[in-house]
């Protein structure tokens, strides 16, 4: 069976990004985690990606790995109710 270009993969996950609170209720560092996955994803950047996608792209370190595990573990703090294949997605920004 052949598998998916990389390329779809996101619009396959896309829906099941389900949300464990209302994004009304999220604040700080949660939404903006969630924010950055939904702008990471898009090929259009609108205006309203501009503070997410800095945040994401402040997190540096001396070590690209650093770097790497530090936006890693920032777009993981978007709460989910369910995490299957979220950890590999994650992964695939990140990179």
């Amino acid at each position: 069976m052949k598998t998916l270009p990389s390329l779809f993969l996101p619009v396959f996950l896309l829906p099941s990004l389900s949300f464990a609170v209302t994004p009304q209720l999220m604040g700080g560092d949660e939404r903006l985690a969630c924010e950055a996955i939904m702008c990471l994803t898009n090929p259009i950047k609108p205006p309203e990606c501009a503070t997410s996608l800095r945040k994401f792209h402040s997190i540096k370190y001396k070590y690209g790995h650093d770097t790497i595990n530090a936006r890693r573990n920032f777009l993981k703090k978007c709460p989910m109710e369910d995490r299957t294949g979220f950890d590999e997605f994650v992964d695939m920004l990140v990179k």
